[in-house]
């Protein structure tokens, strides 16, 4: 979709001061928590082989937000310049997946955290793609990279629309309570995925008390000014 003008100018609040307009690729379904207290905005374009690569923007005070190629079947997980009108895309394959999905490989997406256990963490992912019909790929969250949770937290697929050959996908989760980082990892549906752009997008949330607090410092710190 990055052939098209799908692209949103986004205005943020920097140090809760000022405004930056900062132009996101493919943002159709921008999280219902944007720009709220304790938010994080990351996004790739993939408009190069990079891997690891750093994101194209990062809205993230807690560290900076990677996406990296993984897994066992690499020599088919490639970077495309241009596929069918898209810019920058990779290729990320099933492979021969065995009841463990060992075979695969994977696009992993590493994002720190506020680095304290709040109740609660939303994520939000806007994923671009094309794959098969009917095999939109999996999206799971690895809490603090701990392989051994059982179940894996699967994301929720909340929207899906097409634009020619590509899709346009939508995930959420809460997880309770938040880590301090977590791997988002899009895994590939017994078929090749094109990856042409991800946004993802997190919320922790403090405790009632904390809100409370922080409220009652800042009216306090206004009445001594």
């Amino acid at each position: 979709m990055k052939s098209t003008i799908f692209s949103m100018a986004l205005a943020v609040m920097i140090a809760g001061s000022a405004l930056a307009v900062v132009t996101i690729e493919d943002d159709l379904n921008p999280a219902p928590f944007r720009g709220q207290a304790g938010t994080t905005l990351q996004a790739w374009s993939f408009s190069t082989n990079a891997n690891p690569v750093d994101a194209d923007v990062a809205m993230n005070e807690y560290g900076q937000p990677v996406v990296e190629m993984v897994g066992g079947f690499l020599e088919n997980t490639v970077w495309l310049s241009n596929d069918m009108g898209q810019q920058g895309v990779w290729i990320i394959d099933a492979g021969h997946i065995d009841d463990n999905f060992q075979g695969s490989s994977d696009m992993r997406i590493y994002v720190p955290n506020v680095p304290v256990e709040n109740p609660i963490k939303h994520i939000w992912v806007q994923l671009v793609y094309y794959a098969q019909e009917g095999r939109e790929p999996n999206v799971f969250v690895i809490p603090e990279g701990d392989f051994g949770v059982n179940p894996v937290p699967r994301m929720n697929l909340e929207e899906i629309t097409a634009d020619g050959d590509y899709y346009h996908a939508t995930y959420s989760i809460d997880l309770e309570p938040n880590p301090d980082w977590e791997y988002i990892f899009i895994r590939p549906r017994d078929c090749q995925v094109y990856v042409d752009s991800v946004i993802v997008e997190t919320q922790c949330i403090p405790e009632p008390i904390t809100l409370t607090l922080l409220g009652l410092g800042g009216l306090f710190l206004r009445r001594r000014g």
